[in-house]
């Protein structure tokens, strides 16, 4: 993978513009060969910022990426997450997107999947930081009569950090989830 990236830095916020040209495995009948072509390019925009004397921060990107040239697939990517933080409190929030394009001739739609995520965690006890994560993913397939997957979950989780100094830690979680496939074959 080649490309460059252009970075405007103004206090606590940035914004980035790159251009990338990724590898590709060429396909001959279905089957990855091995050897990696540069057939595609993609643009991406990201940004980068505090509010609220650092309290809050919020990070956004999209990219998209143009691939296998033969049917003019596109993928495009999104991401969106901010935390706020308070004394010992911080909560935040994600919002990711995968769709593309083209992927499959014939295909009457396009696959995609979306996924939200909410975390709480308490930093205020000495060596240990309690969180609870819950989550929902959305998957849709490109089947010819569209297919969705959801997938929700809660997890709650201990990190216990026995040497403050150190980035060794030790994690204890508790997950649970529960899925609603519309397909017999979904993974």
């Amino acid at each position: 993978t080649t490309g460059v990236k252009g970075s405007y830095v103004m206090g606590d916020h940035s914004v980035s513009l790159m251009a990338f040209n990724p590898a590709e495995d060429s396909v001959s009948n279905g089957v990855n060969s091995g050897n990696f072509n540069n057939t595609r390019y993609g643009v991406g925009l990201a940004y980068s910022g505090s509010f609220m004397e650092k309290a809050l921060t919020v990070k956004a990107s999209m990219h998209n990426v143009a691939f296998m040239a033969a049917n003019d697939a596109k993928a495009s990517y999104t991401a969106v997450g901010a935390m706020y933080s308070m004394d010992v409190v911080k909560f935040g929030f994600d919002y990711l997107m995968n769709a593309q394009t083209k992927e499959v001739a014939g295909t009457a739609k396009d696959p995609s999947t979306t996924s939200m995520i909410a975390t709480v965690s308490y930093t205020g006890m000495e060596g240990m930081t309690p969180s609870l994560k819950v989550f929902q993913t959305a998957d849709k397939n490109g089947a010819t009569t569209e297919v969705k997957n959801d997938v929700t979950g809660i997890s709650g989780s201990v990190e216990f950090t026995p040497v403050k100094e150190e980035a060794f830690r030790y994690h204890v979680a508790y997950n649970t989830i529960s899925s609603k496939l519309d397909s017999a074959n979904a993974k």
